[in-house]
């Protein structure tokens, strides 16, 4: 993903347009703050989740309703800002 990414996002945005919303989600879990640097430098968004062991947020909770193949579904998501070495903050 590290290495691939830089052209990927750079040929995604010939695609779409300089002007267009780019969110990566990732489940590496911070384990390629060059990946995420190349989001960055990009324009793009990015999510990804903690590792395990999970610890204690610092954020509270908030829960969101999408719908996803014609089925409403919940998820929950604490917004908060960490650090990832390698990359800052995020």
């Amino acid at each position: 993903m590290a290495s691939n990414l830089p052209g990927v996002l750079t040929r995604l945005r010939e695609v779409i347009g300089a002007g267009a919303t780019i969110l990566l989600g990732s489940d590496r879990r911070g384990a390629f703050p060059i990946a995420y640097a190349a989001c960055r430098d990009a324009g793009a968004d990015w999510i990804s989740c903690r590792r395990a062991p999970l610890v204690e947020t610092t954020a509270t909770p908030a829960t969101s309703t999408t719908v996803r193949n014609g089925k409403a579904i919940s998820v929950e998501l604490a917004d908060e800002t960490v650090a990832i070495k390698g990359y800052g903050e995020a």
